[in-house]
């Protein structure tokens, strides 16, 4: 259990990346949501819409970078805690 502790508190960095792709895993949905809003109101005009659509597409990006970036960290830090565990 010692071990796992440690582990766990080294992946502060691959969690934050998680929690941050977390929220950029909500914004298209919030997004998503006003638009209909909006639409149902027939309270939007075309500016708002390529706002709307381009903030979806860069979330959608942004979440993908930092779900690349927070599995690669934690790869690392398994990587590099089995290699210790084989030198020890």
């Amino acid at each position: 259990k010692e071990l796992r502790k440690k582990v766990i508190g080294k992946n502060g960095l691959s969690n934050s990346l998680l929690a941050l792709k977390i929220v950029f895993d909500l914004i298209p949905q919030i997004l998503l949501v006003y638009l209909i809003s909006s639409l149902i109101t027939n309270n939007i005009n075309e500016g708002n819409l390529k706002y709307i659509f381009l903030g979806i597409f860069i979330s959608f990006v942004l979440k993908g970078v930092f779900y690349y970036f927070a599995t690669k960290v934690a790869h690392e830090k398994a990587y590099e805690k089995l290699t210790e565990l084989r030198l020890d």
